[in-house]
């Protein structure tokens, strides 16, 4: 897993869940 990563599901997720998930979080959720 990168350190920082730049899929653009990630960013959709965010707008969607804002920041009651930490990115971590949405990371193990997508994979």
């Amino acid at each position: 897993m990168g350190s920082k990563v730049t899929d653009p599901n990630l960013s959709t997720v965010r707008s969607i869940v804002g920041s009651e998930f930490s990115d971590m979080d949405i990371i193990r959720a997508l994979h």
